[in-house]
C-alpha cells in the first residue's frame, strides 16, 4: 500500500522497464501499478507520516542484554514511538536457517523515550539463541546506536506486507426474536446484522445495522514500512 508520493515516485521510476500494454495504460493514464515485481500495489490517501525523534550518540550501557528493553548510556535528544533504531555488531538471521544475513537488525522504538541513560522500549525483542533467535548476537556494552532517517524530520511511510501477516476478523452477532425484522449477511467475508422494530413511545420504526470485528499484526514480521519522501 503506497501513500499517494510514494505511488508517483514509483510510476515514474518503473515507467522504462517491461509492462505488457494493458498495465502500462493503466499506469500513464490512471495512476494504477497492479502487480509488479510479485506485489500488488495499492495507492491509500490516508496513510500518515512519521516525524523521527532528535536523538543521536547513544551508546549501549552492558553486554549481554536480551528482550525488550535496551539500556543505554550518554545520548542526547527524544526517541520517537516508532523510530527506527540499528546497533552495530547486532546483525539479523534468517529465520529458517539461523545465518547472518549481513544486514543490521532493525529495531522500532515501541515507546516515546524523553533521552538520556535509560531504557528504551523496542520491537523484536533481542533474541540471539534458540528457535525464535532473530540477531547474530547480542549488543556488546559500548556498541553505537543508529537512528534511521533524519532527525526532526517528517518522512511519507508506506506498507509492504504478505497477506498473513494482519488478521480482520467479524463475528455473528444474535438475531433477536420479537421483533419486526431482523436478518444477518455476510458480504465480502464481513458478518452484518440488521434489526428494525416499532417505537411505541415515538411512534417510529427505528433500524440497526450493527458489525462486531477485530484486527491483529499476527504475524508483524511478514510486513514492513516503507520510510520515504
Amino acid at each position: 500500500i503506497l501513500n499517494t508520493q510514494d505511488n508517483v515516485d514509483m510510476i515514474n521510476e518503473l515507467k522504462g522497464l517491461f509492462h505488457d500494454s494493458a498495465n502500462v495504460a493503466k499506469q500513464n493514464r490512471e495512476g494504477i501499478l497492479g502487480r509488479t515485481a510479485g506485489f500488488d500495489f495499492y495507492e491509500n490517501t490516508l496513510l500518515p507520516s512519521h516525524t523521527v525523534g532528535a536523538g543521536s550518540g547513544y551508546l549501549v550501557n552492558g553486554a549481554n542484554q536480551t528482550g525488550s528493553t535496551l539500556a543505554v548510556s550518554t545520548g542526547t535528544g527524544a526517541l520517537n514511538k516508532g523510530d527506527i533504531i540499528t546497533i552495530a555488531g547486532v546483525y539479523r538471521v534468517h529465520p529458517e536457517t539461523k545465518q547472518n544475513t549481513g544486514k543490521l537488525q532493525q529495531f522500532v522504538v515501541t515507546a516515546n523515550y524523553a533521552g538520556g541513560a535509560g531504557n528504551i522500549s523496542i520491537s523484536p525483542a533481542i533474541t540471539p539463541t534458540g528457535a525464535g533467535q532473530n540477531v547474530t548476537a547480542s549488543p556488546a556494552n559500548g556498541a553505537a546506536i543508529t537512528v534511521a532517517g533524519t532527525a526532526s524530520t517528517a518522512h511519507g511511510l508506506s506498507l509492504a506486507f504478505q497477506k498473513d501477516a494482519f488478521v480482520f476478523a467479524t463475528a455473528d452477532l444474535v438475531k433477536p426474536n420479537g421483533v419486526d425484522f431482523a436478518a444477518r449477511e455476510v458480504f465480502d467475508g464481513i458478518s452484518l446484522r440488521i434489526v428494525r422494530d416499532y417505537d411505541i413511545n415515538n411512534d417510529n420504526m427505528p433500524c440497526r445495522i450493527d458489525v462486531l470485528y477485530g484486527f491483529k499484526a499476527v504475524r508483524p514480521q511478514l510486513a514492513c514500512r516503507l520510510a520515504a519522501n
